[in-house]
């Protein structure tokens, strides 16, 4: 059965691609579906599934948006046979830019 060890790329907070580490993969991206819901929402199916190095390192191109710290639960399934659910979150939140905004004298 496959198994998930670890999530090396966490998705942003809009929602992106993800990498997932473990084994028991395969090669063949069409006989892995990766699966995942957020926050105990429904379950999604990733839309693309991606072999980053045969059997223990795969992508999803799109886990859908969260915030911060959301719970994302999410396995794999290669040819009917489950992983174990594995539990991440989502990148932390980043300052892009501070604004100073003008003060009127009175």
């Amino acid at each position: 059965a496959p198994n998930i060890t670890s999530i090396t790329t966490l998705p942003p907070t809009q929602g992106g691609a993800v990498v997932i580490k473990g084994s028991n993969f395969g090669s063949i991206a069409s006989a892995i579906s990766i699966w995942y819901s957020i926050n105990g929402g429904s379950l999604t199916r990733c839309p693309t599934v991606g072999i980053v190095n045969a059997n223990t390192d795969i992508s999803c191109s799109n886990v859908g948006p969260g915030t911060g710290l959301s719970n994302i639960q999410l396995f794999v399934s290669v040819s009917n046979q489950n992983s174990t659910t594995f539990a991440t979150s989502y990148q932390p939140p980043t300052i892009t830019d501070v604004s100073i905004p003008p003060t009127n004298g009175g």
